[in-house]
C-alpha cells in the first residue's frame, strides 16, 4: 500500500496565551497542501522498495532499521530524530497494542521540510495508522483515530479528516469551517526546504511571549471572512 502524507498551512496565527504546563493556546486555520511525503506498506519483503515499483526515485540514498516488528528505510530530506522516535513509528506501536500485526516494510521518501511548522511527521503519524486500519481491516472509525492519535501531537488529529479547521487550545480543537483556497498559488520559501536551516517551530513558540488573553469577539467563520488570508487579487490566477 502507498499513501502520500500532505502537509498543511496555518492561516494567521494567535496566539493567545503560555500555559502553566509550557504549551501555548492559539487560534489559527489549519488547511491541507498538496506538498507529500510517500509511505509504502508491505508485509512482504519481495515488494520493498528497493525494487523497481519502489518509492525512492533512483540514486536517493536510503537508511534503513530493522527490529523484530519492522524494517524502516527512509531517503530524501534528513529526519531530525532517530527511527524509534518517529511519529509514524509512534504511530504503529500505537496500533500494535491492540491488534496483532506481521512484520512490515515500511518505506518513507521524505520531502516535507522538518520543524517548519508543516505539519509533515504528524502527517505520516496519522497516514500510517490511517493506512493501517485500511490495509488490516481493522475497522477503527475515524473519531477512533483521532483519540488514539491526539497523543502523537497536538495537530495529529487534523490530518485524520484532512480539511480545512479553525483550531484553538493548543492546536487540538477544531471548528470545521467553510473555505477553499483552489485558485490560489502557493509558495515555499526556498530556505524551509533546505536542510538544517528551517525554522524551528517550537523555538518560534519559545520566543513568543503573547499579551493578556482578550477572548475571541466573533465566531471562527465570520473572523476569518473579515480578515484577509491572501495578497491582492491582482495575484490570482484567473
Amino acid at each position: 500500500m502507498i499513501c502520500h502524507p500532505n502537509a498543511k498551512i496555518n492561516l494567521g496565527l494567535n496566539v493567545t496565551e503560555r500555559r502553566p504546563d509550557g504549551y501555548h493556546n492559539l487560534e489559527t486555520v489549519f488547511y491541507p497542501i498538496p506538498l507529500c511525503d510517500t509511505l509504502q506498506f508491505s508485509t512482504d519483503a519481495g515488494t520493498d522498495s528497493h525494487r523497481p515499483e519502489g518509492i525512492f526515485p533512483n540514486g536517493i540514498p536510503v537508511q534503513e532499521h530493522s527490529t523484530e516488528d519492522y524494517t524502516f528505510r527512509s531517503g530524501g530530506i534528513d529526519i531530525d530524530c532517530p527511527p524509534e522516535q518517529n511519529l509514524l513509528i509512534k504511530g504503529l506501536r500505537l496500533i500494535r497494542e491492540h491488534y496483532a500485526l506481521p512484520h512490515l516494510y515500511i518505506s518513507l521518501h521524505k520531502q516535507i521540510p522538518s520543524g517548519a511548522g508543516l505539519g509533515g511527521g504528524s502527517s505520516d503519524a496519522a497516514h500510517t495508522m490511517k493506512s493501517l486500519n485500511q490495509m488490516f481491516n481493522l475497522g477503527l472509525s475515524d473519531n477512533e483515530l483521532e483519540e488514539r492519535v491526539t497523543g502523537l501531537g497536538a495537530d495529529c488529529p487534523f490530518f485524520v479528516r484532512n480539511r480545512p479547521v479553525f483550531a484553538t487550545g493548543i492546536g487540538n480543537i477544531f471548528t470545521p469551517i467553510g473555505l477553499s483556497l483552489s485558485g490560489w498559488h502557493l509558495v515555499v520559501h526556498e530556505r524551509s526546504l533546505r536542510p538544517n536551516q528551517s525554522p524551528k517551530t517550537r523555538n518560534a513558540y519559545h520566543r513568543h511571549h503573547p499579551p493578556p488573553r482578550r477572548g475571541m469577539e466573533r465566531p471562527p467563520d465570520e473572523r476569518f471572512r473579515r480578515r484577509s488570508l491572501c495578497p491582492p487579487s491582482r495575484n490570482r490566477r484567473h
